[in-house]
């Protein structure tokens, strides 16, 4: 026997009772005004503040406070960059969970991305001439480094859906495909 999704005010609800969306969002994080942001796909304009000071005055330091961020099964996760802390962040209220502070082995945190066919988390730091990649767990935080990556100061990581990595260099302007599973 197949049994339909509950309704909530007249709507079927998706897991754990989420009304189902009408039409598909996209969030942004604004690192001048330390806002998250929703807004509708369809209509740009139409944008709402999900929360104001999503990072906390203690963790913003000049404009430089979030590394990288990226929905995952678990919701959508932060890395501050100089605090080194991994958070979730509620996109319903802008509520935080402080997941852990991890720490790179060197240099500072530059990047996160889930890899949505490997359903992995990666996160990326960058420091002289060499980058470095780590996978991340979505329960407790713990890293595992993955690759030395020879390029200079790398600084933004993202997935396509194949799960191929590419990463942006601040150095030559270009962005790279990088290999996640060779050293």
């Amino acid at each position: 026997k197949t049994t339909a999704g509950a309704r909530i005010g007249g709507m079927p609800s998706a897991s754990g009772g989420v009304a189902f969306l009408n039409e598909k969002r996209a969030y942004a994080m604004d690192w001048y005004t330390n806002n998250f942001y929703r807004f509708s796909l369809t209509n740009p304009s139409d944008a709402d503040t999900v929360t104001s000071n999503v990072v906390s005055a203690s963790d913003l330091n000049s404009g430089y406070f979030f590394a990288g961020g990226d929905f995952t099964p678990f919701g959508y996760y932060g890395l501050i960059r100089l605090t080194n802390k991994l958070i979730r962040i509620d996109t319903i209220n802008g509520s935080q969970q402080l997941i852990k502070t991890i720490t790179p082995s060197s240099g500072e945190w530059t990047g996160l991305a889930w890899d949505p066919k490997g359903q992995q988390l990666y996160a990326l730091s960058s420091f002289g001439s060499q980058s470095q990649l780590y996978t991340v767990d979505l329960i407790n935080g713990d890293l595992q480094f993955v690759a030395t990556i020879p390029l200079y100061y790398l600084i933004w990581i993202s997935f396509d859906n194949d799960g191929n990595l590419f990463a942006l260099s601040t150095n030559d302007r270009r962005i790279y495909s990088i290999y996640k599973t060779t050293r």
